[in-house]
């Protein structure tokens, strides 16, 4: 990707993966950095929006000066015959400056598609974090609290299995002797 297309570089900033991971043990602290996110990674976009629409222009504007040129003089442009609209959009798409700018846009639109990606991602983590402020206020990630009752079923439950398994052991001893 041509470096002219790169949004602001801070080595200090923080990479998309670190911005989109979630530490569901400081979730106080995710919802305080998460409006800035979605920011920042909506300034990117916007930023290389704007770049593509400049690339888009620039593009359009190589394109009107070379279907002038075109017209005004086929033969550089290697039209010999009938000047026909087919023929100009050929020529056009066919010069070195034309292929050079349409390029320069095709990686534009790229990093601007990546770009919304990226933004959208980080409102879906918004929904992400309120999903699991409400598993944290339902208690989902505490340890589980067992009652009296509980504590004392499960050791009779285990006794019970314990003595039917005893029961089998000694039907097999008196059958086989």
């Amino acid at each position: 990707m041509p470096e002219s297309l790169d949004v602001p570089y801070n080595p200090n900033e923080t990479t998309f993966e670190e911005d989109i991971a979630i530490d569901k043990y400081n979730l106080d602290i995710e919802c305080e950095r998460q409006p800035a996110l979605f920011e920042k990674w909506s300034r990117k976009w916007a930023i290389a929006n704007g770049r593509m629409e400049q690339l888009k222009a620039q593009r359009d504007l190589i394109e009107a000066r070379l279907d002038s040129d075109v017209r005004s003089m086929p033969e550089n442009y290697g039209i010999t015959g009938r000047l026909t609209e087919q023929a100009i959009k050929v020529a056009i798409k066919q010069h070195r400056e034309y292929i050079e700018a349409n390029n320069e846009l095709a990686d534009a639109v790229l990093l601007t598609n990546i770009l919304n990606g990226a933004k959208w991602a980080m409102d879906h983590k918004k929904e992400m974090i309120i999903a699991l402020d409400r598993l944290h206020s339902a208690q989902y990630f505490s340890r589980p609290i067992l009652t009296q009752q509980v504590k004392q079923e499960v050791p009779t439950q285990r006794t019970v299995k314990q003595i039917e398994g005893l029961k089998k052991a000694r039907r097999k001893i008196a059958v086989n002797p």
